[in-house]
């Protein structure tokens, strides 16, 4: 029942859609012949069969895209006006089960109360307020699935029974074991992993489920790591929030997808025919199936930012707040650039929003705006404040002494996305610049940041990485999904690994798991076989910064072999 409700209220707005795509196919089967009278019967058949069957493959790609990682259905003889489609999903995804898993354990704690324990409230808190840290915990209990499967996706579900509109909440692993009866501040408050494992968005209202993927965390659970569970922290100021636990009605849960990763391609086939029997097919090579979506909130993750000045075209403001103006001898222009590293390579981007937050307004006209820009080239942010010598990006040049192309900095003049400015302060501008992040991502084009420029009557200022109230630094927030079958995670370190293995060509199915965890992390892997010569140990050591040595290695193969070595074992 609890999946059921939550599936009509997710997806709501893609249905909407929908209907608006299949109307418009609806419209256009009933006015084609009156559009084009000189195309004959036969060939306007067939081209409204081809809508029929567009039609068809946009439902199946919006309906894969709610099923996840599956299992999948196909659509049999769906109707539209008085025609109908058939769609079938061809994959390699096999051997595809589902587990709804239950929390096992689940409480909270709180800094100003550190000896009490919570294990029965039915309303879980989350807060950073004034001082005052709440956070949940949560342990899953992961024994129906096998030790070793493939995690092809696992979705956590969380209701909101109290909002949070202040700011979003990140989830944490925990590094100690505890239970639900005996948890409190003092056992587990520092007890949290620092790495930020997902992110829940700011909630501006109550009784809505939220999905988080936790793919990467699930497969290191099977795969062995210890299973402490998750912590829900925040760091924006104000929050105070509630979720529910395994006491109340909606009870958080897991949901797992395993099975044997795509290892070739899909196909997605859509077939329209008309109530006349015209028939016509469209196939789709290659549909990529992707888990459920994660967000992830950048605001610590500000790289650089610089306010470059005409009127002092020779100083340098990287320690300085991000100003733009279009105000006659005082143009103002600024560059800022965002750390991607968070977002795992691969993922497909849905949205990516940049938010800056608005302090000061000396001018802003009816038609006050600021664009952004792609930089083509890199720059030097510097630590000048508007005073003596320059060591970083100014007016005139991208790093104290090379000059622009052109003076205020070199851009794209294409606009990536604008936002409208008032004299309102306070408020938080925000600019669409999924697209960019795309091509950023994908290594299409180099990500050197943007530039921030004004448009009509506009002199203006922006709180930058530099201000003292980290709440107010520019965020940058993503939602982006990942490729069913892979871990989702974003490379963790980097460096070259040398794996001593018993086979590198036929690896036990443990050091397999080793290897791709270590690889998902940003590692590089070499393979190097436990009886290899002394010699060939000794090159290897060069080019690799530490060695790993498997448990399926022989110790009298290895031997001596690492005991002179030149890099950490």
């Amino acid at each position: 029942m609890i999946r059921s409700n939550l599936q009509r209220g997710y997806i709501l707005l893609p249905v909407v859609v929908l209907i608006t795509l299949v109307a418009t196919s609806a419209f256009l089967l009933n006015n084609e012949s009156a559009l084009d009278t000189g195309i004959t019967t036969a060939n306007l058949e067939a081209k409204q069969a081809d809508y029929v069957a567009q039609a068809g493959l946009e439902h199946a790609l919006w309906q894969t895209g709610q099923q996840g990682c599956g299992p999948y259905t196909d659509l049999t003889n769906q109707p539209l006006d008085n025609h109908s489609y058939t769609t079938t999903l061809t994959t390699s995804l096999g051997g595809t089960s589902s587990y709804t898993i239950a929390v096992d354990q689940d409480t909270w704690i709180r800094n100003d109360q550190p000896t009490v324990n919570k294990a029965s409230d039915s309303k879980l808190h989350i807060r950073f307020e004034g001082g005052t840290i709440e956070r949940p915990l949560y342990r899953y209990d992961l024994s129906p699935i096998t030790a070793g499967s493939d995690i092809l996706s696992a979705t956590a579900w969380f209701y909101v029974s109290k909002e949070h509109p202040e700011g979003p909440v990140d989830i944490h692993l925990l590094n100690a074991d505890w239970t639900e009866t005996d948890a409190t501040w003092d056992s587990m408050g520092d007890k949290m992993d620092a790495v930020v494992q997902a992110t829940i968005p700011t909630q501006a209202v109550a009784g809505v489920w939220i999905a988080v993927n936790l793919t990467s965390q699930v497969q290191a659970w099977v795969n062995g790591r210890p299973n402490l569970g998750i912590t829900l922290n925040s760091l924006s100021e104000g929050t105070h929030g509630d979720y529910t636990s395994t006491e109340a009605a909606e009870q958080p849960y897991l949901q797992v997808i395993v099975g044997t990763p795509v290892a070739s391609a899909q196909k997605l086939k859509s077939k329209g025919k008309l109530a006349s029997g015209i028939t016509r097919t469209i196939n789709l090579q290659k549909p990529r199936l992707y888990q459920q979506p994660s967000h992830r909130m950048l605001q610590q993750a500000t790289v650089k930012d610089v306010m470059l000045s005409a009127f002092y075209s020779s100083k340098n403001y990287g320690d300085y707040r991000m100003r733009v103006s279009t105000a006659s001898g005082s143009l103002r222009n600024s560059l800022i650039q965002f750390d991607l590293s968070a977002i795992p390579a691969g993922a497909r981007v849905l949205s990516a929003e940049m938010q800056l937050h608005h302090t000061i307004t000396d001018d802003a006209g009816a038609d006050a705006a600021v664009s952004v820009h792609r930089l083509p080239r890199d720059w030097v942010e510097g630590t000048g404040s508007g005073g003596g010598g320059a060591d970083g990006a100014t007016w005139n040049t991208f790093d104290s002494s090379n000059a622009w192309t052109t003076p205020g900095g070199d851009y794209d003049p294409a606009v990536v996305a604008s936002s409208s400015i008032s004299a309102v302060t306070g408020d938080w501008e925000s600019w669409d610049i999924s697209t960019l992040v795309r091509g950023w991502l994908a290594d299409r084009v180099a990500n050197n940041g943007l530039l921030l420029k004004g448009a009509g009557t506009v002199n203006v200022s922006f709180a930058s990485k530099e201000d003292a109230d980290a709440a107010l630094h520019p965020k940058l927030s993503i939602t982006y999904a990942c490729v069913c079958g892979t871990p989702c995670t974003a490379p963790q370190g980097t460096g070259n690994v040398l794996m001593v293995v018993g086979n590198p060509w036929n690896m036990t199915a443990g050091d397999e798991i080793v290897r791709h965890d270590m690889e998902s992390w940003g590692y590089t892997v070499s393979l190097i076989q436990d009886d290899d010569s002394q010699g060939n140990f000794n090159a290897a050591f060069a080019n690799n910064d530490v060695v790993f040595v498997s448990n399926s290695v022989s110790g009298g193969n290895v031997n001596t072999k690492l005991t002179g070595a030149s890099i950490g074992v």
